[in-house]
């Protein structure tokens, strides 16, 4: 602030007074008068004119010629507030929630009419890292091919400014001439390649989504322009693909992008025709970005089975194309023969060459047709779904277990559910209601909405049979948690009888964000339960659990089962009719949310007998974005030798025809292990283990 001295004034002052006296004594014809400099008031602050929700700033306040040296006094015009506050300073601080501005003003204490205001934008700050992820990305379009929809989805981004996009090829904007981008908003973009295959770097353009709130967070795909389309089945194994004849659904669950990633689940179901065509069908993807459901398109699409470079058979290819304009590939091992035909497999999601697209591992089953119609309901199902719900701008792990009542004209009553969403539980819910829509003939998809707890769900099947169907999510993740599972007939009436015998109980969670499992075998009796349990993850690696004193109970009406003293937190199960490998469906109440099912086990003596010839074997569920997917066929001796081959899908990229010798021990319980340091567990037609390594558990099936 600048200020006057006395010395200086008194010049002034004097004048002031002859001006005066020669007036008052009528001296001279005019006047002399000398006009101060006007007071002016100005604002500095000490931080960029923004901030954070919760974030402060201070502003200093300047009153030029105010011989009175009284300062301002300060106002806020908004939701902000002012805190120590004196005649030339205060502490601005933003509101707790939302963005918007607000207007500091500075008024001169000595003339009110002076003032100054300075104007501070405020919006929410962003809480950890913020990533960007596309999905739906592609490796090769067909030049003249039909426009491609992409979604992105930013991850942490509090404000939620959404991504911008941009086509550029060698680091240049590229456009007509490789395509072109429209529709683009926060969240989506559409592609459309051009009548033609550019000349270099044209055919090779990148497509980047980058952060609003962060330009330096971004995701890119990068693809070749052809002037055919692309089949990522060629070279792979072929020569028996009769095996697959008829319409066949799958349901894969994993995750995309780097580091932690994010979830994903496709169910589908596609025709083929045993010669290697693929005809049609309908492909439900949702990657927490755009739930979106696609039909395959018969341009495009194809498979393989055959050999491999080991000699063993039963391993296959699917490229499928989609109305998207993408297309996606998977690789699959082949079971459950009969007449020349497989009826079930495990399948993996296999184009992911760098490790940062789509990594996902699951079911897939022969579909019988005369089940597409919603006459050939049955009257009662069990269900386990699970998958991920956004908590706290992080993937939480989330599953729900139970049992309902639906008519042949899709009305669902009755329903039951326990649900855990990591730790949050809600328990023995009572009253869902639901309806299934109509089912499509050709590829037994039907849309599914659920009401329960309070919340309504939406989701798609589609159906293997009349006893069985699959069960994806089609809510965005802002809605629900991103979830899929299935479905398997069930009673009406139950008691403690229901079940018993010896049971492989498989689980998988997540512990702290990182894969947990568990696998045991228990045996239940008049209310009695007793056994073992085995657990693995990460972090605390392999743990058992013997259960010599537990209970059990079972709900008459919905087939709920609770126990006591099995582990530190007993799960609830809901019984179904033995179908598929599955006769309950579990549930964890703990904060790893586990999500499983319980197999029945025969009483009997098993030994390597017991599992002697050719098995498929898949990874059952990806329950972090480190899991290694695989997929294969080996061969179990009566001596304890494991040969065979894999395929597998996994961050450090895909791995084609790997080579798989190992050994296996089984005991007379079923009990086992496959390598050194496993667990493993048969009924003699499954066995179950996950290897001591990674929190991942193997399904070996005939």
């Amino acid at each position: 602030m600048r200020t006057r001295t006395t010395s200086s004034l008194i010049p002034v002052v004097l004048l002031a007074i002859l001006a005066a006296t020669l007036t008052a004594c009528g001296g001279g014809s005019s006047t002399t008068t000398t006009t101060a400099a006007a007071l002016a008031v100005s604002i500095t602050q000490g931080a960029t004119g923004s901030v954070n929700d919760t974030q402060s700033m201070g502003l200093n306040a300047t009153v030029a010629n105010d011989s009175a040296h009284a300062g301002v006094s300060w106002s806020v015009s908004g939701t902000g507030t002012l805190s120590s506050q004196t005649a030339t300073s205060v502490n601005y601080t933003a509101p707790a929630t939302g963005s918007g501005t607000d207007t500091v003003t500075a008024t001169s204490n000595t003339d009110h009419t002076k003032s100054a205001s300075i104007t501070i934008s405020y919006s929410p700050s962003v809480s950890g890292s913020i990533s960007v992820n596309i999905s739906n990305k592609f490796s090769q379009v067909q030049a003249g091919g039909a426009a491609i929809t992409l979604n992105a989805l930013v991850q942490n981004d509090t404000q939620a400014q959404g991504v911008n996009w941009t086509l550029t090829a060698n680091g240049a904007a590229c456009s007509p001439n490789c395509g072109t981008l429209s529709a683009a908003t926060a969240s989506s973009a559409v592609y459309t390649p051009p009548a033609s295959v550019p000349a270099s770097p044209g055919n090779t353009p990148v497509i980047t989504a980058a952060s609003l709130s962060d330009s330096t967070k971004s995701d890119s795909d990068s693809f070749t322009i052809s002037s055919t389309a692309a089949n990522a089945c060629v070279g792979a194994p072929s020569g028996s693909e009769s095996l697959m004849n008829g319409q066949y659904a799958f349901l894969v669950r994993g995750f995309e992008g780097s580091g932690a990633g994010t979830p994903v689940t496709i169910a589908a179901s596609f025709s083929a025709d045993g010669t290697g065509k693929i005809t049609g069908g309908d492909f439900d993807i949702n990657d927490t970005a755009s739930p979106q459901h696609l039909t395959i398109n018969a341009s495009g699409s194809a498979y393989t089975v055959g050999l491999d470079p080991t000699g063993t058979s039963n391993l296959g290819c699917v490229t499928l194309a989609n109305s998207g304009g993408s297309t996606k590939t998977f690789h699959f091992a082949l079971g459950g023969v009969s007449g020349g035909v497989a009826s079930q497999g495990q399948i993996i999601e296999f184009d992911d060459s760098v490790g940062t697209g789509t990594r996902a591992a699951g079911l897939l089953r022969l579909q019988d047709a005369s089940s597409f119609s919603l006459s050939k309901l049955q009257p009662n199902y069990a269900f386990g779904v699970d998958g991920w719900d956004s908590i706290s701008s992080q993937w939480g792990h989330y599953a729900m277990a139970g049992s309902f009542a639906v008519d042949t004209s899709g009305n669902i009553t009755n329903g039951f559910a326990d649900i855990d969403d990591s730790g949050t539980l809600a328990s023995n819910v009572t009253g869902g209601t639901g309806t299934i829509g109509a089912i499509s003939t050709s590829s037994g998809r039907a849309t599914l909405s659920t009401s329960i707890n309070g919340k309504t769900f939406g989701q798609v099947i589609y159906m293997i049979n009349a006893n069985e169907f699959f069960i994806s999510s089609t809510d965005a993740v802002t809605a629900n948690a991103v979830a899929s599972g299935r479905a398997i007939v069930t009673g009406n009436s139950f008691s403690n009888s229901s079940l018993a015998g010896n049971y492989i109980v498989s689980a998988t969670g997540s512990a702290s964000g990182a894969a947990s499992v568990t696998l045991g075998l228990l045996n239940l009796s008049a209310g009695a339960v007793t056994g073992t349990l085995n657990s693995f993850d990460v972090t605390d690696h392999l743990q058992t659990s013997s259960i010599t004193a537990g209970t059990y109970s079972v709900d008459s009406a919905s087939g709920r089962v609770t126990f006591t003293g099995v582990g530190t937190h007993a799960p609830v199960a809901y019984l179904a009719t033995a179908t598929d490998g599955v006769s309950a469906f579990i549930v964890g109440t703990d904060a790893n949310a586990s999500s499983g099912i319980a197999d029945a086990q025969a009483s009997a003596t098993y030994s390597l007998s017991s599992v002697l010839g050719l098995h498929y074997f898949g990874t059952v569920e990806d329950a972090d974005n480190t899991v290694q997917n695989s997929v294969g066929v080996v061969a179990l001796s009566g001596t304890g030798s494991v040969t065979g081959s894999e395929d597998s899908s996994g961050q450090s990229g895909l791995k084609i025809a790997n080579a798989i010798t190992s050994s296996i021990a089984i005991n007379a319980d079923g009990t086992g292990n496959v390598g050194t340091g496993s667990m493993a567990i048969t009924n003699g037609n499954r066995l179950y283990f996950f290897n001591g390594t990674d929190a991942e558990i193997f399904l070996v099936s005939q």
